[in-house]
């Protein structure tokens, strides 16, 4: 009985001092947007679909049916994201934007998903999106 006792609190103390199995404590908050429901500039990239707002840091026009964009959100985290074509391309009030008016620092946002990897973009975690949309500044 006592050899029992002993070893109860052996474990006891084992288990107490691992801290268990506990995965809970090892998640990041997420910010939710309020209009979709999605993360909002997720520090780590989620399984589906999530929002990416932020401001153009870089951007590569060229084919312009499928630029790509690396968004700067405010945390500094980066996303680098293939968004459809410059002419399918808003402002978000609607009016359209020319090819010669995109520059660095516009404030964008997107609803992306996580493209497979592919030679094209190697081990980089490339976004894409349909509906990339320009905030007009006021």
């Amino acid at each position: 009985m006592k050899r029992y006792l002993l070893l109860v609190f052996v474990l006891t103390a084992l288990l107490t001092a691992c801290g268990g199995n506990d995965n809970a404590a090892n998640t990041v908050p997420v910010e939710l947007d309020e209009a979709t429901g999605l993360p909002l500039n997720p520090e780590v990239l989620p399984d589906g679909p999530f929002i990416v707002e932020g401001v153009v840091a870089s951007q590569n026009l060229t084919p312009q049916t499928s630029p790509e964009f690396v968004v700067r959100v405010p945390s500094g985290k980066t996303f680098r994201i293939r968004s459809q074509g410059l002419a399918d391309t808003f402002y978000d009030d609607g009016s359209p934007i020319a090819a010669s008016e995109f520059t660095q620092g516009m404030q964008v946002r997107a609803t992306v998903t996580q493209a497979p990897a592919d030679e094209t973009s190697g081990s980089v975690n490339l976004l894409v999106s349909d509906d990339l949309t320009i905030i007009k500044e006021p």
